[in-house]
């Protein structure tokens, strides 16, 4: 029988949440591998406010996040799993602008966005405590790709330049088509993605869902609306 767990701490393979599964064959030899912190819970607001007093307040922040863009990843289009737990497909909230960075507006939710285990983790080649630019060159080196767009990107792009062009929303799959069709025409551009063969597919299903509205929580980031980030690089650790 399936129950729920407040799952926090460890070596930072799991994102801290609230996962519903069987202790014993789903959730168990994960968080103890990680070695994190768990409690059983009765109600997902019962988790939430458990992850709150522990000092993961945010995490209520990557539930809005994700419902928003669809349950699918800001990078790379994947279509993201609630319920999985360290997995390649399972939700993290990631900060555009890392907390490493000690940005004091890190945690403003225009930083964030919800991503892919993939995409966030900090295995070559994910992101990890890259930027977003730092994680585009690392990705246009290891696709041997002169330019890199993520599906977020995308996302943005559409949503300010639809009236203009006149595009319905959802868009139709002959809009997409006629969408992805723009970016295969750019030399050297590739659209983020990790499926074999640089397949679009997630583009092609994710492109026929509606674009989330430019508001609080800002499912597909601001970075416009923020300072800029500090020189990180000149910055004393001490």
């Amino acid at each position: 029988m399936k129950k729920l767990y407040a799952v926090w701490g460890g070596d930072g393979s799991i994102e801290p949440g609230v996962y519903e599964g069987v202790w014993m064959d789903d959730l168990g030899p994960k968080v103890d591998g990680a070695g994190a912190q768990k409690k059983r819970v009765d109600t997902r607001d019962e988790g939430y406010d458990c992850l709150d007093q522990e000092g993961f307040g945010w995490t209520r922040q990557l539930l809005r996040k994700a419902t928003l863009l669809h349950d699918r990843c800001w990078y790379c289009a994947r279509p993201l799993n609630p319920a999985s737990i360290g997995d390649d497909d399972s939700t993290e909230l990631e900060h555009q602008v890392p907390r490493s960075s000690r940005w004091p507006y890190v945690d403003r939710e225009e930083n964030l966005v919800a991503a892919c285990r993939r995409c966030n983790n900090g295995r070559y080649p994910g992101k990890g405590e890259r930027d977003v630019q730092g994680f585009r060159q690392l990705l246009q080196q290891h696709f041997g790709a002169r330019r890199i767009v993520f599906y977020g990107e995308v996302l943005r792009w559409l949503r300010a330049a639809s009236p203009d062009l006149h595009l319905p929303a959802p868009l139709t799959p002959i809009h997409v088509t006629e969408v992805l069709s723009w970016y295969a025409r750019s030399e050297g551009l590739k659209l983020h993605t990790w499926r074999e063969g640089g397949s679009l597919q997630d583009y092609e299903t994710g492109l026929l869902l509606l674009i989330p509205p430019d508001a609080p929580p800002y499912a597909l980031g601001a970075p416009h609306r923020l300072p800029p980030a500090p020189d990180t690089a000149s910055h004393d650790p001490r």
